[in-house]
């Protein structure tokens, strides 16, 4: 019949032109004939990123917000063969995800910026910030056929460096405890934290806040023990008949000078030192036509 059929997919990138030479045979004489077959490009490949899939990354301090763009993506489209021609590559971020409302990405250029500041430390922050910038192509084929956009992403780590900008804190959600009738004497010790690395906390230093009332001064003191060992001492006999429980102002600072002040819950220990006396209860029970259970 002399029908040309294709045998199996053809791949523009591969072969995007096939010169076939046909001979038609009458059983004793032939003639030859050229067969020039072009490959019409199709959008099947995904854009692909020139760092080959490789996360981009940047460092920079936290909670800056930089006049210039921290990186720069980009991006090819395989279908176009030519490099240097318009890859028609356009930059976007997933807005679904939070994150990126901390930054903004140029469509054209793949230029990734910062605009809202980045937080390193707990308890919403994080040392690694991950995003995903996403490429999509808009490849037409020059018959006028238009094939469906293809996207692809890429990660972005932005390490964060810290700044001094947390305070430390008491980390000590259950207080300390202490009798009453006791002669005075030491509590415990004193325990902080800070969200910031270590090379902007500890070692830390307690005191007795400035601000703490007469009463709090004339009953506790913060002693240092140690290097860098803190304690809670009292300087009185505590009765819990009389109060139970003290919120004590601690200021605490770290290595860098920022304070903070934090309350430290003291919980005055009950002895058996009250003799028992006689007591009456009265209870009511209303038995509404009699259908209340057994009481």
């Amino acid at each position: 019949t002399g029908f040309i059929r294709v045998n199996k997919p053809l791949d523009y990138e591969n072969i995007n032109e096939y010169h076939l030479i046909v001979t038609a045979l009458d059983g004793q004489y032939s003639n030859d004939t050229n067969v020039h077959i072009k490959v019409l490009n199709r959008n099947d490949m995904k854009p692909e990123f020139y760092n080959k899939g490789k996360e981009y990354t940047a460092k920079l301090k936290e909670e800056e917000i930089p006049t210039y763009p921290i990186l720069q993506v980009s991006a090819f489209d395989p279908d176009i063969q030519d490099r240097q021609a318009p890859q028609k590559i356009t930059y976007f971020l997933d807005k679904t995800n939070e994150i990126s409302s901390h930054f903004d990405i140029d469509a054209n250029t793949g230029a990734l910026r910062i605009v809202r500041p980045l937080d390193r430390d707990r308890p919403n922050g994080y040392p690694v910030w991950s995003i995903y910038v996403y490429a999509k192509d808009s490849f037409t084929e020059e018959t006028g056929d238009q094939s469906p956009s293809l996207e692809n992403f890429v990660e972005v780590k932005i390490t964060l460096n810290d700044i001094n900008d947390n305070a430390p804190f008491l980390n000590m959600p259950d207080g300390l405890v202490w009798y009453e009738n006791q002669q005075p004497g030491t509590v415990g010790t004193l325990i902080a934290e800070d969200y910031d690395t270590p090379e902007n906390g500890g070692p830390f230093k307690f005191s007795l806040a400035k601000e703490a009332a007469k009463k709090i001064k004339d009953k506790f003191n913060v002693v240092r023990e140690g290097a860098n060992q803190y304690v809670l001492t009292t300087k009185d006999v505590f009765d819990r008949e009389a109060q139970k429980e003290y919120q004590i102002p601690i200021t605490i600072e770290d290595n860098k000078g920022l304070a903070a002040t934090s309350i430290l819950k003291l919980i005055i220990g009950d002895r058996n030192d009250n003799p028992m006396r006689p007591g009456t209860s009265r209870i009511l029970v209303y038995n509404y036509e009699g259908r209340a259970p057994d009481t």
